[in-house]
């Protein structure tokens, strides 16, 4: 398993089984957060894309949300 650095964008499931994004300096520090959840991790990875910059900085899907995924 690679070593998270930071900052870094962290996806995850939220309670309604839902993707956000987290932009964070440390382990549960967040500096930024999604307003919106997204249906599908595509979807929620594609707007992480679009705010990334510059394009290096790491983004990282919580495997914890990846088990039961369906989208």
């Amino acid at each position: 398993m690679a070593t998270r650095t930071f900052p870094s964008y962290r996806l995850y499931r939220d309670t309604r089984n839902r993707w956000r994004w987290r932009y964070e300096r440390d382990r549960n520090e967040p500096l930024a957060v999604s307003p919106d959840s997204y249906a599908s991790r595509e979807e929620c990875e594609s707007m992480v894309r679009q705010l990334r910059s510059p394009a290096e900085v790491p983004l990282w899907i919580d495997t914890r949300d990846l088990i039961d995924a369906t989208t």
